[in-house]
């Protein structure tokens, strides 16, 4: 599966002021979808979430209301030899926060048997197979300690 370069598009409203802008961030790197987003930091960093991870895109959005959240695919980027496409295609997945992700990412149950099923119901409520609030959580509080871990 390729991987791209790509631009993320994040119109905003000030909370104060109410004004819109249209702001762009090109994250360094080469990315596969599918793409969505998420705030950390008590809602002050916007984070780009991709199939092969997390991606800090920029801090200071607390004062600020993101109007969409747009991934565009410029140009592809070449093989790096150390994707195993094989692998992809027996992997399973599971709708999580409105992603599809890989079961191995967040040690998660797989309940969907390819990425093209997943993709099909993910974002839209799940199909009654989502993960649960609890098990969500579970999964944010070990990323958040692991987090700075040095596992060297």
């Amino acid at each position: 599966m390729p991987k791209w370069n790509i631009s993320v598009n994040t119109p905003y409203s000030s909370k104060s002021s109410g004004a819109v802008s249209d702001y762009t961030y090109y994250p360094s790197g080469c990315f596969r979808g599918p793409y969505s987003h998420k705030f950390i930091d008590s809602g002050d960093t916007l984070v780009l979430i991709h199939r092969d991870g997390e991606t800090p895109l920029g801090p200071n959005w607390t004062s600020y209301n993101l109007l969409n959240f747009t991934v565009e695919q410029g140009a592809e980027c070449p093989p790096d030899g150390s994707e195993d496409d094989d692998d992809d295609e027996n992997k399973r997945y599971d709708c999580v926060n409105g992603a599809c992700v890989p079961e191995d990412t967040f040690n998660t149950p797989g309940f969907y048997e390819n990425l093209s099923e997943c993709e099909t119901v993910c974002g839209e409520g799940c199909s009654g197979k989502c993960l649960s609030k609890e098990d969500w959580q579970k999964i944010q509080d070990l990323a958040r300690r692991n987090k700075n871990k040095n596992c060297s």
